[in-house]
């Protein structure tokens, strides 16, 4: 009889075993998911960061990169005037959004101001050494003999602004810009709300996330905050730091919701399901083991089918939202085209306007040469055409086909133009092109040309500006902001520009590339050794040993420092690209001849694939800049691929 009582309790004692196993798994396994998806929820919002960070570094980046020219100018023409400077700044300031003045202070005092606003001339005459709140960082950046990025800083004039302090030094040609006696300070003041609005930390780009900058004068994790609420710092929050000249600044996010574990209500539900059925299979094994078999069989059947389902359903929902993901970035495209169509017909109607404005002047301006033409020969001239040409007025006058002026290589493109407009077909008036002087020099100048009607007398009115210094100014200042000057390599501004065109190409041909972040091994230790100026000379030559691993079609840029990036075309395998990474690393492990000393450095290389490891710019060189990481942890001079 107690035999039976025994046995009779067996098959609860199975059940409760296994459901207290299947329990137990259930909790493992809730905790694993939670800690999974909320580091997901981390490495979402890194990502965000490092975006931002990006377009802080890019936009303070492409501010500074337009100054060079004007500083190169100064430092080489220390008397430069007021004309000068205000046609240098002017360029300056047309091709930069957010640089809202440009000064220079020789000795410290400020002597040259270009702004559009009247306001900003009441800086005039003031010594910046006066400024108690600012004295330190102009006298870091004296010290330092380098650009120091300034504030936020309350304007004289009004408004809040960080100010570029790039000191100058009067130096003689061929010599290092650094090394001559000290000039004075040229300052580009950045308005503090253009800067933060491109880089999305203003409206509400980020409706989920509360962000924080801080490093007040370029003092990093130790300055005071810049932007938002000082408690972010103490909130968990992902940080990254935005590398400026010589400085940092520290931006920081958390959600506005805190760090909330993500919901898995579905591993309980689904556990104590299986909890039940666990311990009743169970009990019914222990009483009728045969029928438990078949009845465990046909639940695990069951299960397979419920799993295979739940598959489908999850990418049914996947290719809804990538469907929906596409449409929201066709309409993006869409908007875009429209603004710069728009921005176009603005451009248009301004050139017009000018133009018109151009004509009137004509009469009486004398640095604008005026030809009136009447069936290709040329029936007025005014001196200062006669000036621009070295041709007499008379000469002009005296049957001189209108085209002899005209340089041969754009000869037959005006020609066809003119033709074109008598018969009455529009298009633009004023351009650009090149004439031949007397003595055979070339010219560059802009066109702006009318076709005025008299009766039966058809005659075009053209006037002639001289633009030859402009144009060798401009093309000087577009090399500056695209080109390192220490390297002559791209800078990061066209390092992005050139990514995006090979994602392009990209897409368009199916192909892939491949992106490489380098960061030197052993430079500080060389720079801090040797100097600066040794430590300028090594970097020139680790440039020039880059672009001899590379093929012609193939980017090397300098990112800031001694960091730089490598975009690898065509890449049809890994071993394609980590060819050229070993390639890179044996180069610059060869020893660099330095004032008669060798000196030994390596390099730590992070390699990102399109499309395997991201389909945006920002993605792979996040990607990237991870991998190089990984690289150093590794031991350095090596290099690795994204992980995962």
């Amino acid at each position: 009889m107690k035999t039976e009582r025994r046995t009779s309790w067996l098959p609860v004692l199975a059940a409760l075993a296994v459901a207290l196993a299947m329990g137990a798994a259930t909790l493992v396994l809730e905790r694993a998911e939670g800690a999974r998806l909320a580091q997901m929820h981390r490495v979402e919002i890194l990502n965000q960061v490092s975006a931002v960070r990006a377009r802080l570094e890019g936009s303070v980046q492409s501010r500074l990169v337009l100054a060079r020219g004007l500083i190169a100018f100064v430092s080489t023409h220390p008397d430069i005037d007021n004309a000068q400077f205000q046609e240098l700044a002017k360029v300056l300031v047309a091709q930069q959004k957010g640089v809202r003045v440009v000064e220079l202070a020789r000795n410290n005092v400020i002597s040259h101001i270009y702004s559009l606003n009247e306001n900003d001339q009441r800086a005039m005459g003031l010594d910046l050494m006066s400024l108690a709140d600012e004295k330190d960082a102009i006298e870091r950046a004296i010290t330092s003999r380098r650009t120091i990025i300034a504030g936020p800083v309350n304007l004289v004039q009004g408004g809040v602004a960080f100010i570029s302090r790039i000191p100058i030094y009067v130096t003689e040609p061929g010599k290092l810009s650094e090394s001559g006696t000290y000039w004075g300070m040229a300052q580009v003041i950045m308005m503090k709300d253009d800067m933060l609005n491109e880089a999305g930390l203003t409206g509400n780009s980020f409706p989920d996330l509360r962000f924080a900058l801080r490093g007040h004068d370029a003092t990093g994790a130790a300055g005071e905050v810049i932007v938002g609420d000082a408690a972010v710092f103490s909130s968990d929050p992902v940080v990254a730091d935005v590398m400026l000249p010589n400085g940092s600044w520290q931006i920081a996010a958390v959600p506005k919701k805190g760090w909330i574990t993500p919901h898995t209500g579905w591993i309980p539900l689904v556990g104590s399901l299986f909890v039940v059925i666990s311990g009743l299979l169970a009990w019914m094994l222990a009483r009728a083991p045969v029928r438990l078999k078949i009845l465990v069989a046909e639940a695990t059947e069951e299960a397979r089918r419920s799993e295979a389902r739940l598959n489908d359903l999850n990418r049914e929902l996947e290719q809804r939202i990538e469907v929906r993901t596409q449409a929201l970035v066709q309409t993006n495209q869409e908007l875009l085209k429209e603004a710069a169509e728009r921005r176009q017909a603005e451009k248009e109607l301004v050139e017009r306007h000018a133009f018109s404005q151009a004509l009137l002047k004509a009469q009486s301006d004398v640095d604008e040469g005026m030809l009136v033409l009447q069936d290709g020969g040329i029936v007025f001239a005014n001196e200062a055409m006669a000036r621009l040409t070295g041709y007499r007025v008379d000469e002009l006058l005296g049957g001189m086909p209108y085209a002899d002026l005209v340089h041969p290589d754009s000869r037959s493109e005006i020609q066809d133009k003119n033709r074109r407009r008598l018969a009455g077909e529009q298009f633009e008036n004023r351009y650009e092109t090149s004439i031949v002087t007397k003595e055979g020099e070339r010219r560059e100048v802009e066109l702006a040309v009318a076709i005025v009607k008299n009766g039966e007398i058809i005659q075009t009115v053209v006037v002639v500006r001289d633009i030859t210094e402009r144009k060798g100014l401009q093309d000087n200042l577009r090399h500056m902001a695209h080109y390192d000057e220490l390297t002559n390599l791209p800078n990061r501004a066209l390092f992005f520009d050139r990514l995006e065109r090979a994602l392009a190409d990209a897409r368009r041909h199916g192909s892939d590339f491949a992106m490489l972040f380098i960061d030197l091994d052993g430079f500080k230790a060389v720079n801090d050794a040797y100097g600066h100026q040794a430590g300028d000379r090594l970097l020139q030559e680790v440039a020039h040993r880059m672009e001899q691993c590379v093929r012609e079609s193939d980017t090397v840029a300098r990112m800031g420092g001694d960091e730089f990036a490598v975009i690898v075309g065509d890449v049809a395998q890994n071993e394609d690209a980590s060819g050229v990474a070993q390639k890179i690393i044996d180069s610059l492990s060869a020893p660099l001849l330095l004032d008669g000393v060798d000196c030994h450095i390596g390099a730590s290389i992070g390699i990102s694939l399109f499309p395997h490891d991201g389909e945006t710019s920002e993605t792979l060189l996040t990607k990237a800049d991870g991998a190089m990481y990984s690289a150093k942890n590794k031991g350095k001079n090596t290099y690795c691929f994204v992980q995962g």
